[in-house]
């Protein structure tokens, strides 16, 4: 048929309706999509890339009658490794364990596992923390973490209780007062790429820590000393 008949042009112009359509369609779901959904679709990736690191709350003090110190916390250095980033388990293995003093074969498991990142050693002394930090070995991190100390070694040992690794009650007034003393542990959010790795420079989003409260016993130091040396 002739493109000048009548039947060619209701087609074509059927056809450039289609288009025209069609192409309002994709311009409006693009503007749907990138201008008017924009922001919570930023913050669905986001928060896709965003990995929560937890921050340990600071325990209270504990202390007697007269404001001697029973129990503090004390920040230690911890090692932390970040799974994703230890390209040999074996030779970083090797070299924490000349360190660390501890069983090549055990860290190459724990550094070997699945997983984002794992504690390897806490409450090291200077001198260790500072040959680890030397040896700039990959995945290997020194953070500080609080750590719980007794002034006065085993003066109401039994009374004051321990404390876990991860900074909980698990006997005696450190148990029985573990919501007060704990605090609420805070947390830092880090950009990670797909495989768990920090980005340099990402995005950062910090929620302070908020320590536990001090408590002050009835007990007197002095005469609790006194009282164990006698019994």
């Amino acid at each position: 048929k002739s493109i000048t008949s009548p039947v060619v042009r209701r087609r074509i112009a059927c056809l450039g309706v289609f288009l025209c359509l069609a192409v309002v369609l994709v311009i409006a779901r693009l503007f749907y999509l990138q201008i008017y959904r924009t922001d919570a679709f930023h913050d669905k990736a986001l928060g896709q890339r965003l990995r929560s690191v937890p921050v340990d709350a600071h325990r209270g003090t504990i202390y007697d009658r007269n404001m001697n110190e029973l129990a503090v916390t004390v920040s230690s250095t911890a090692i932390e490794a970040h799974l994703m980033e230890i390209k040999d388990p074996e030779k970083t293995a090797e070299g924490l364990a000349q360190v660390l003093d501890r069983d090549k074969t055990e860290l190459k498991r724990l550094l070997a596992r699945p997983g984002v990142r794992t504690w390897v050693a806490r409450g090291l002394d200077g001198k260790t923390a500072r040959a680890i930090e030397e040896m700039n070995l990959d995945g290997i991190r020194l953070v500080q973490r609080p750590h719980r100390i007794y002034p006065n070694g085993k003066l109401a040992a039994h009374l004051l209780g321990i404390v876990g690794v991860d900074n909980q009650g698990l006997e005696g007034l450190e148990y029985a007062l573990d919501p007060l003393l704990a605090g609420v542990a805070g947390r830092a959010l880090v950009e990670t790429d797909a495989v768990g790795r920090y980005i340099p420079g990402g995005v950062q989003r910090n929620v302070s820590p908020q320590d536990g409260e001090s408590v002050v016993l009835t007990i007197d130091k002095v005469i609790q000393y006194i009282a164990e040396r006698e019994l």
